[in-house]
């Protein structure tokens, strides 16, 4: 069971007072390979309403990662079924749209039907990727637990804003960025 509730009172109430509306708890799993079919674990996932004119996700960094399954879920998705604010507030929503984290990755819209939302796992393939390692020091010395970020792209091309990768920097000063191929 899940519940609850938002109210944005605009004035009077409605003749008849206001109306509580339930629905069916929906959930949306997506289930991510790489090249070979092996899960993909720890990349960035965000779902977000389909909007043609959006090329880049709200959430650069991903809402949710996929665990050691390749797997990922967004939880109660059946809130997000009618935008909630913005110049399209209230309009119902018909399809969601999967962004993968990864920067230089270009894939055609990953849609996701908001109104039958599918009782399976979402199947996404990657194409080939690679990872880039680079040590975060000063002054020689590792700088270890640090939230770092990998810009792919001129940092002056309005095309590339946001294409940042954010991740952490282990223990022993190291942060990882799992890249298309194409940006290495």
């Amino acid at each position: 069971r899940f519940g609850t509730t938002n109210l944005h009172a605009r004035g009077e109430p409605p003749n008849g007072g206001y109306r509580v509306l339930l629905e069916q708890d929906c959930t949306v799993r997506v289930h991510v390979v790489d090249a070979e079919g092996r899960p993909a674990v720890g990349i960035a996932v965000s779902l977000e309403n389909y909007d043609p004119e959006q090329a880049r996700p709200s959430y650069v960094g991903g809402e949710l990662q996929t665990d050691a399954d390749g797997l990922a879920t967004f939880a109660h998705v059946q809130q997000r079924r009618t935008v909630r604010w913005g110049a399209k507030e209230g309009q119902p929503v018909a399809q969601w749209r999967l962004f993968l984290g990864i920067p230089g990755l270009e894939m055609p819209p990953i849609l996701i039907d908001a109104v039958q939302v599918p009782s399976e796992p979402v199947e996404v393939q990657l194409p080939a990727t690679g990872r880039l390692r680079a040590k975060v020091t000063m002054g020689g010395r590792p700088m270890p637990d640090l939230q770092v970020g990998f810009h792919v792209g001129p940092i002056d091309d309005w095309r590339t804003i946001n294409a940042t990768a954010n991740g952490s920097v282990d223990p022993d000063g190291e942060g990882t960025l799992l890249t298309t191929r194409q940006c290495l």
